[in-house]
């Protein structure tokens, strides 16, 4: 019945199994989840249940008292350096790939803030934008305006989406953007005692409207991006906002990307725009396209694969295995382990099975 391809399958994916489980139990202590927490994740693009372990980690009485804004908030400030930082929010997505294929064949580099639920549906693009040397950020589990929710609802968007990034990529992303930039000094208070930077735009394309606005020209994107970098009076840089989420505004993302190359621009990630501002927790150098020195993509310390790496296993396998583990992990650590060989001996039997894509969220 067996063969020896299929038992070594089968070992490999128990030996993976063991590995996850015991790196989630090491997340779980950095996260502040404890052994007794069902860590499922929520469904995409609500709001994700509060975790009173995550809410204790922020102490009220060092942030304004400002209520939830039911209207919420815009600001954008620039940024203190004169490259051009492209910035994707609200992915990642099947449309994510088209912006990387167009950033490889420029060497230009960008920073995706992206969505928990996203990235939890799509860990292997989120793998691609890190191999590729990209930054990532928090961009919130939900796409919900932070000033209109509670202390507790704000810190639970930001460490959903945090967690769904450390099981995808090893990352923990140290700059966050507000959906729809909308945040006051108590949001501000909160992620900033999470540990977050943030990170605005000085540049808006408006390009989210080309989904639902019939009347949305989209060469307005790149007649856009050719005032900005022919504006010879500015006295920043640039940071621009554009979306990978939809066809319609990537679609348009190469045009731009060209306008600034044409320009002199160098495309940087945000934290490279800045001195000496790491992008991630974890020890990890971006590459720098200003710098001759700079490596091709990011490294950890010791000079092998950095922490984004996924080598091993492959994305299929990781999101499968993710998603087993999400549903299973709140049984007991024997019965759970138990039932996940089961489950690895069905997959190994299952011509197909493992290439079979998920059925992504309507959005």
């Amino acid at each position: 019945m067996y063969n020896k391809n299929i038992f070594k399958i089968y070992i490999t994916l128990i030996t993976l199994v063991v590995s996850i489980t015991t790196t989630d139990a090491a997340l779980a202590n950095s996260t502040g989840l404890n052994s007794s927490f069902p860590q499922t994740f929520p469904p995409p693009d609500l709001p994700p249940p509060i975790v009173p372990a995550w809410s204790a980690l922020v102490d009220k009485s060092k942030y304004p008292k400002v209520p939830p804004n039911p209207g919420g908030y815009q600001c954008a400030p620039g940024p203190d350096t004169y490259y051009w930082g492209l910035t994707y929010d609200d992915g990642p997505s099947e449309n994510t790939p088209g912006v990387l294929d167009a950033l490889a064949q420029r060497n230009q580099k960008a920073t995706f803030f992206v969505i928990g639920s996203r990235v939890f549906q799509n860990p292997d693009i989120l793998a691609r934008i890190v191999k590729e040397g990209h930054q990532i950020g928090v961009h919130t589990w939900s796409h919900t305006p932070l000033t209109t929710q509670t202390d507790e609802q704000i810190i639970a968007e930001m460490k959903w989406t945090e967690l769904a990034i450390q099981k995808a990529v090893n990352l923990t992303p140290l700059y966050m953007r507000p959906p729809t930039g909308d945040i006051d000094d108590r949001v501000r208070g909160i992620v900033q005692q999470l540990g977050y930077k943030v990170a605005l735009w000085n540049h808006d394309t408006f390009d989210w409207k080309s989904f639902s606005d019939p009347k949305y020209d989209l060469n307005w994107i790149p007649g856009n991006f050719t005032l900005w970098a022919t504006n010879k009076t500015a006295t920043t840089g640039v940071i621009s906002l554009e979306h990978d989420l939809y066809n319609t505004s990537a679609s348009k993302a190469p045009a731009a990307m060209d306008i600034v190359k044409a320009n002199g621009f160098t495309a940087l990630q945000i934290a490279n725009c800045v001195p000496n501002a790491p992008a991630y927790v974890e020890n990890v150098v971006l590459p720098n396209p200003a710098s001759t020195s700079s490596p091709s993509g990011t490294s950890g310390s010791s000079g092998t694969s950095g922490p984004g790496s996924l080598a091993k296993p492959s994305a299929t396998e990781t999101r499968y295995v993710i998603n087993v583990l999400a549903i299973f992990s709140s049984i007991s650590s024997k019965t759970g382990l138990l039932f996940l060989n089961l489950v690895a001996l069905v997959f190994v039997q299952s011509p197909g099975l493992g290439e079979r894509p998920l059925k992504q969220a309507n959005r």
